[in-house]
């Protein structure tokens, strides 16, 4: 039996997941959808680490410390990633676009990580950036001021090589269908021994 929350002190507050892990197998950690949850700026959806300049970002590792700090044992969570990235069109050019105020427009921006990495990254005007602080990489198109968060074959590397670390029962995704050429799979398996 499994069950898939987030990772928030308001969630756990709220829950008593201290005790409901002895009646499930695994905590699938959604550590993914960061993105604009307590701020309202371009930010990294899927990101590991939290910035330290501001630590009320979400991530990863904050969330499952907080998991831990109610007594959840690192055995039952099962780590979250994201398959699949999602953009903003912001303001300015600033920072290459990451941490910036978004304009209130819809625009569809992101996709599946297999259509990302063969047709977005370093095309169609984007750029690849990688945030050191948080292990997460982004797109900016500078001209069009568009945004793109997502995960790749390095910050999932690096969120493998931090389950292993920690003693995590694993890593879990969404969704399966956004990587159909198994860019993300393949490094999980293979930072895992499977390959």
């Amino acid at each position: 039996v499994t069950t898939a929350i987030g990772g928030s002190r308001e969630f756990l507050q709220h829950t008593q997941m201290e005790i409901a892990q002895n009646y499930l197998d695994y905590i699938n950690l959604m550590a993914y959808d960061f993105d604009g949850t307590y701020d309202n700026m371009s930010s990294h959806h899927s990101n590991l680490y939290s910035p330290p300049n501001m630590p009320y970002i979400y991530s990863g590792d904050v969330c499952i410390r907080n998991m831990m700090a109610v007594g959840v044992k690192p055995s039952k969570i099962v780590l979250g990633t994201a398959f699949y990235g999602k953009g903003r069109v912001v303001k300015t050019t600033d920072n290459n676009g990451l941490y910036q105020i978004p304009v209130p427009v819809w625009r569809w921006l992101g996709g599946g990580y297999s259509y990302l990495k063969d047709s977005v990254v370093n095309k169609k005007g984007f750029t690849r950036y990688w945030d050191a602080e948080s292990k997460a990489p982004y797109l900016f198109n500078a001209d069009e001021k568009a945004f793109i968060t997502y995960d790749d074959e390095e910050s999932t590397r690096i969120k493998c090589e931090y389950i292993l670390k920690n003693k995590l029962a694993g890593i879990m995704f969404w969704e399966y269908f956004a990587d159909q050429k198994h860019y993300l799979l393949n490094e999980i398996n293979k930072s895992f021994g499977y390959k």
